[in-house]
């Protein structure tokens, strides 16, 4: 029967495997049969909307429709009134010091979810969808997932309120119209959604205002009309969506609301854009702004003639943050208005309009980029489109950067890019108003790095007629900083260059730094033979310096105050690697080189038995990674890696500017850059990284004099384990570890077990009192390997703790070569050979402990109470074991597996011997003391190589996330810990136990004279 049901069992389990791993089809909603139920009430409240509507054009595609009438994270608001639509609480208030949190957004997301596209009307479609109104501090997640199906977004209406966070959704029904004319309805080339629906509505409250009046009832409100007005073409000045919901209540009904306002951009989900503005384009850059160079220094490039702006923008650009660059020329103070806007006169008897600017940071946001010959003649030119977005410092920057508004803050742009010049120029219009386009926007990308220019992309917004003398001549700079490694892709899309200019400080640094000629870290490192990363002398020279750099990024476990966080949640401390000698950018496959393009640049080998390695110029970024999206540089590093002794010396330059305020009491920065600093980081060797953890460390200190307010103390930073490519590739991996590990433990056990024989055969009177539950738990921990393999032997029980996946034979299959497979063989034969012998050692003594007993029961047949029993023993071992079974199940979520459960019990083996102690009363000594601490030992040591080992990684993690790395917890000592305080107990009992014994027997014959 039990056989019956582990088949079945196991026939469940495959088929939910297999269910899981498939593909999950979606039935499509417009499968479906989708109900509209309230055609009267459509006609009666979109009455305006129909009489004007014309023929719909585009009902045809339902799928298109749905994309294209989409909308994530636009703003809304109320007019003026007494009936707020929903309540919104801020949280508990902010206590003095603390962080003050952002001003809460609201957000309006809506998504089509149904289109009826069997309906031939011609002059209106049935449609559905939902709306979600939403006041809130933070919210980076979408509303809508596009994968999803829509029909799982219109289970039922909802409201939530709760701290920092109120949401609103609304089912809709009603009809999809296009205009051709004015007359109270749809403009001409306007698309209109007119919806009525059920919501569930908070009423407002009757107990006054703050926070006692922010849980109102929730009542069911079928009287709301939804009004969405899109342009038909997406282009530059018509791509706003005009949005309105009222009530149709009665104002003194408790349901009634205030009409709320919806704006946001179109085009949610790729929607369609159309180049229209040639004529804007032709105005805003006739002539060519070749000047605008000027502006951005030496920072303009030219592109890499084989690689086109969409790809480069495509890579980079997406969803990108791009920094305001304070402009040295302002000399304007904090508080000048001036130096929050960027003004562009409109004429002598208009008024001027601003693009205000209150952060520091502008959100690039549909960025739409079209390859056209007709630009300038050259394949790789374009047509390019984007919204430039500046953010608040009050608002949360990733949820902001995320949103759909059309306002002063924001600027549609649209303009071209000429290969020839290797910059473009676009057209700016404040808030995509179409009598607002009074704005120039040009864009360069650089090709060469330097320590203080590291831009992806820079440029500059400016009035198209802007003068030199006004106050409208100041230009607004931005620039891409470059992002971290992993956003960089997998590619070699273009060619990069760096312009070493610090190279001599870090030389002299590293010669004013270099250990004197017997210091003892050379000394060893010269004994040991230890090596430390440098570059393959063989082999793709481009290869191995991007292996270089892979193997020298660091991530530190400690953020120092020196580095401000900006705002970053959770935020790491990064060191990247940006170029070694002209090997610029990350690691990248070997498919993807060029070589010929950087084979000129690089360095030539050198030749075999050219003594010491000469230093490799290195520049590097030590940035601030931060959830979910966030990074900012902390510094820019360039110096020189040294091969010989695994030291880096460079020299570093932070950002010292402080936006809007006057720099020019700080003459000797560089482009508001501080180079005043020099770090060195010191990295493990790789000769023993496979056998112990090792760690990285960097040292930064300012070379200031005392006093100045740039100046900062020394700080010292750990970087988290290091784990070098090249020692997978060595013939100790990390399962051949575990074998010499278990061979140790074995042999340890072995030693002890054989001690234990000779001293029962030399003291035969006490082998009746060792305890055969202890050696039978030991029989079972050696007889486990056997079956399931060695790695039996190191299993832990975790308490509250993720166990780490069990080591691979090498998780760079293509480098093993055939001699790790032998060795690995070789080991693991051995260790089952160990574990054989430790099993027959430990059954001898067993046989030798049953047969004393034999001779004491035959001796003594009448008085069989003076042969030691296991009974009790058995019950309070079995007793302990099961409390522990159900407290790690009780704190992991998860029962033990048989090999952790008889790891547990061979780890406390000596449990079963101290209760026989004490039940046994035993006055003498039945375990050699070199057995009882040497098998105790032998079990305590793979606990303690665990703290020292490397650490196990998560193949399946984000490298830069905190779950990469699997490091012992505090609990995990619990174990081994109780295992040394048996061993303690077993030797207090076989020294002391006859004093014990005594005091309890008094004891015992007091009480009984007491009683009589």
């Amino acid at each position: 029967m039990v056989s019956n049901l582990q088949v079945l069992g196991a026939l469940l389990l495959c088929l939910c495997t297999t269910s899981s791993g498939s593909p999950i089809v979606h039935h499509r909603q417009d499968d479906r049969a989708h109900r509209y139920l309230r055609f009267a009430d459509v006609r009666r409240q979109c009455q305006p909307v129909l009489s004007s509507a014309g023929e719909v054009a585009g009902a045809g595609c339902a799928e298109c429709l749905k994309r294209e009438l989409s909308f994530e994270k636009g703003d809304w608001r109320q007019d003026a009134g007494h009936a707020p639509l929903m309540p919104f609480d801020g949280g508990a208030d902010v206590p003095e010091g603390a962080p003050v949190p952002p001003d809460p957004l609201p957000l309006a997301s809506f998504m089509l979810t149904h289109v009826d596209a069997a309906d031939r009307a011609r002059t209106a479609v049935n449609v559905s969808g939902v709306l979600v109104l939403s006041i809130s501090r933070e919210r980076t997640r979408e509303e809508f997932e596009p994968w999803m199906p829509p029909y799982l977004y219109e289970a039922s209406p909802e409201f939530e309120l709760l701290p920092g966070s109120t949401k609103l959704k609304i089912l809709f029904e009603g009809v999809y119209t296009e205009g051709t004319r004015r007359d109270g309805g749809v403009e001409d080339g306007e698309r209109v959604l007119c919806m009525v629906r059920s919501a569930v509505l908070p009423t407002r409250g009757t107990g006054g205002a703050g926070r006692s009046n922010l849980h109102p009832p929730v009542v069911a409100d079928g009287n709301v009309v939804l009004v969405l007005r899109y342009p038909k073409e997406l282009t530059l000045t018509t791509r706003a969506v005009h949005g309105e919901m009222r009530s149709t209540n009665a104002v003194s009904d408790a349901a009634y609301f205030d009409t709320v306002r919806m704006m946001s951009k179109a085009g949610m989900y790729n929607a369609p854009y159309h180049f229209r503005s040639d004529e804007l384009v032709a105005a805003a850059c006739s002539p060519w702004p070749f000047g605008d160079a000027d502006a951005v220094a030496s920072r303009s490039g030219e592109l890499h003639r084989c690689v086109s702006i969409c790809e480069v923008l495509n890579r980079f650009a997406y969803r990108s943050m791009l920094t305001i660059v304070p402009n040295p020329n302002w000399q304007c103070g904090s508080k000048d208005p001036s130096c929050r806007r960027l003004e562009v006169g409109m004429g002598a008897d208009e008024a001027a309009e601003a693009f205000g600017f209150d952060g520091d940071a502008i959100a690039l946001q549909d960025i739409q980029c079209r390859p056209s010959c007709e630009v300038d003649g050259s394949e790789h030119s374009a047509k390019v489109s984007a919204v430039f977005q500046v953010l608040s410092p009050r608002e949360h920057q990733l949820t902001a950067a995320q949103r759909a508004k059309l306002d002063s803050t924001t600027l549609t742009a649209e303009g071209v890019w000429k290969a020839s010049a290797g910059q473009a120029c676009m057209v700016g219009c404040l808030g995509g108003d179409k009598d607002a386009c009074h704005y120039r926007v040009c864009l360069y990308v650089p090709t060469t790095f330097s320590i203080i220019r590291r831009s992806i992309m820079v440029g500059r917004i400016s009035g198209i007629n802007a003068g030199e003398g006004d106050g409208t001549g100041r230009p607004l700079l931005f620039e891409q900083r470059v992002p971290p490694l992993q956003k960089w892709g997998q590619s070699d899309m273009f060619r990069m260059a760096y312009n070493y200019t610090k190279v001599e400080r870090a030389r002299e640094f590293h010669r004013r730094s270099a250990s004197p000629p017997f210091s003892i870290r050379d000394i060893v490192a010269k004994s040991l033979f230890l090596s430390y990363p440098t570059k393959a002398s063989t082999g793709d020279e481009v290869m191995s310096l991007f292996r270089l750099a892979d193997e020298l990024t660091l991530r530190f476990m400690a953020m120092p105050d020196l580095f401000p966080s900006g705002g970053l949640e959770r935020p790491v401390l990064h060191l990247e690697m940006l170029a070694v000698e002209q090997a610029v950018g990350p690691f990248r496959p070997r498919s993807s080189y060029r070589h010929d393009t950087m084979a000129s640049s690089l360095p030539r080998k050198e030749p075999a038995g050219s003594g010491r390695r000469p230093p490799l110029n290195v520049a590097a970024e030590l940035k601030i990674i931060g959830k979910p999206f966030g990074w900012s540089t902390a510094l820019s590093l360039e110096g020189v890696y040294s091969p010989e002794d695994g030291r880096m010396y460079l020299v570093g330059c932070r950002d010292v500017r402080l936006p809007w305020q006057n720099m020019s009491t700080s003459g000797d920065l560089g482009d508001g850059m501080d180079c005043s600093i020099e770090v060195k980081v010191e990295y493990p060797p790789t000769t023993t990284h496979w056998l112990i953890r090792s760690t990285a460390t960097a040292h930064i200190t300012s070379t200031r004099s005392v006093g100045d307010p740039l100046r900062f103390s020394a700080v010292k930073l750990k970087a988290s384990p290091v784990l070098y490519q090249k020692r997978w590739r060595d013939a100790l991996s990390g399962r051949i570890i575990n074998g010499v590990l278990c061979a140790a433990v074995l042999s340890a056990a072995i030693a002890a077990s054989l001690g234990q024989l000779r001293y029962l055969k030399d003291h035969a009177d006490v082998a009746p009192y060792v305890s055969h539950a202890m050696l039978t738990v030991q029989v079972v921990g050696y007889g486990m390997p056997l079956v399931t393999g060695f790695e039996a032997l190191l299993e832990k029980v975790y308490f509250g703790s993720t166990p780490p996946p069990p080591p691979s034979s090498s998780p760079y299959p293509y480098y093993t070569e055939a001699g790790t497979t032998h060795l690995h063989r070789a080991v693991d034969q051995t260790v089952k050979l160990l574990v054989l012998a430790a099993l027959l050692l430990t059954l001898r003594i067993s046989q030798k402990v049953r047969r004393s007993r034999a001779r004491m029961l035959a001796c003594s047949p009448l008085e069989p109470e003076r042969v030691p029993a296991e009974r009790k023993v058995l019950v309070c071992n079995y007793g302990v074991h099961l409390v522990l079974f159900v407290l790690a199940l009780a704190l992991n979520g998860r029962a033990m597996t048989a090999e952790q459960l008889v790891a547990l019990m061979q780890d406390l083996f000596l449990l079963p011997q101290v209760v026989g102690n004490a039940v046994w009363r035993v006055n003498c000594k039945p375990l050699k003391e070199s057995y009882y601490l040497g098998v105790t030992a032998a079990r305590v040591l793979p606990h303690v190589y665990g703290y020292v080992r490397p650490p196990a990684v998560d193949p399946y993690a984000d490298p830069y996330s905190d779950k990469y790395f699997f490091f012992p917890n505090p609990g995990d000592l619990v174990v081994p810990l109780v295992a040394v305080v048996l061993a303690l107990a077993v030797c207090v009992q076989q020294r002391w136990n006859y004093v014990i014994v005594s005091w309890v027997v008094k004891a015992e014959k007091k009480k009984s004279q007491h009683v009589i």
